[in-house]
């Protein structure tokens, strides 16, 4: 099977803003093997337009009430011909390299059932160059999992693919909130092979707002603990007889818990931390220099817990700078320690909560239909 048929799947909710621009960039892939099938639910009179243009070239299944992403793509997936499925979201504005992209996943399904590539936001504004390092994060995690073992315990469903054959042995997707993380899972504990691509990319646009962010990671922060409860007797597993992996997975996806463990370990105060964070803020302002120069001028009074909180971020940091120059992502200092010291711990909390809510049973919202 050396150039499969690929068939690439893309769920929109009414109407994407990126839709057209990625469906010219898939048919202008070179890979002849391919059809695109766009499934959307409650169609708008834009996404309908858009059908119409690509009619010829582009098989759109239209669903009047709002089925969820789950059961869109199962449904989609019975009318896809390929052997090779490509998952892509709507809002996904960019992919490359655009003369190989298909092909190299094609290639990769010669050898792999599932096959990830990297995920990058556009760095435009503060925000988005925050949730730049998330994207580092994720990226990087499966990198070394596909280098070590083989196997992926999630995937981002953003972008990826996975042998027909694959998807449905595993039952599809199921019905829960994060339903790559779930997927992903399944691979894993049937043992299935998997391919990071990291000469791969795809380029989305961040959240526009700290309020969508905020919406966005709610119901990623539920699908997680979800996740966590389906599956804590095999992650309990993994962590036992992966326990490396498992460190370098945590620091990677939730770096403030190194924060969080300095605390305990040195009893730093969280007027100290609302302190430190402040200043940095300020800092960042007026000129990103400034940050070491403050860093340093804080040790002085706070050198009992600062330094050894210091010499933990530094540890932190030239980790991700590592991956960052491994997998080609940007890396700036002051970034990273905004979202080292803010982003992430906001994360951190937002994930804690939400496994409370689980663990209390209280459904997700409604209108997260799944």
């Amino acid at each position: 099977m050396d150039t499969p048929q690929v068939s690439v799947l893309i769920p929109v909710y009414r109407e994407s803003e990126q839709l057209q621009h990625l469906l010219d960039q898939l048919l202008e892939d070179p890979y002849e093997k391919k059809e695109i099938l766009v499934v959307v639910d409650e169609p708008t009179e834009k996404s309908l337009k858009l059908a119409e243009k690509y009619k010829d070239k582009v098989k759109f299944i239209f669903n009047k009430k709002r089925l969820g992403k789950v059961m869109a793509l199962n449904n989609a997936v019975k009318n896809a011909s390929g052997e090779v499925l490509v998952f892509i979201d709507s809002d996904i504005a960019q992919i490359k390299p655009k003369n190989s992209f298909l092909a190299e996943i094609a290639h990769a399904a010669n050898h792999y059932e599932v096959v990830e590539m990297s995920k990058r936001v556009f760095r435009k504004g503060l925000l988005s160059r925050l949730v730049h390092y998330d994207y580092l994060s994720f990226s990087a995690i499966n990198w070394v999992f596909s280098r070590k073992i083989g196997k992926c315990l999630a995937v981002n469903g953003a972008a990826f693919s996975i042998k027909k054959t694959a998807f449905e042995r595993l039952g599809g997707f199921s019905r829960v909130v994060c339903e790559d993380l779930d997927i992903g899972t399944k691979s894993y504990l049937c043992g299935m092979k998997y391919k990071f691509l990291k000469n791969l990319s795809v380029y989305m646009p961040a959240p526009p707002s700290w309020k969508t962010w905020f919406k966005q990671r709610k119901r990623w922060g539920y699908g997680v603990a979800q996740w966590i409860f389906k599956y804590w007797r095999e992650l309990a597993e993994f962590v036992k007889g992966n326990p490396l992996l498992t460190i370098l997975g945590l620091l990677m996806l939730i770096p403030s818990l190194v924060i969080f463990f300095t605390f305990i370990s040195l009893s730093l105060t969280l007027g100290e931390y609302l302190m430190v964070t402040f200043i940095l803020l300020t800092a960042l302002k007026y000129d990103p220099l400034l940050i070491l120069l403050v860093l340093i001028s804080l040790g002085y009074s706070l050198h009992r817990n600062l330094i050894p909180l210091v010499i933990a971020t530094a540890a932190v940091a030239a980790v991700f700078y590592y991956f960052a120059r491994k997998l080609e992502y940007e890396f700036k200092v002051y970034e990273f320690l905004l979202y080292y010291f803010i982003y992430s711990p906001i994360w951190l909390l937002i994930i804690i909560l939400s496994i409370i809510r689980v663990t209390t049973r209280r459904a997700p919202p409604k209108d997260w239909k799944v």
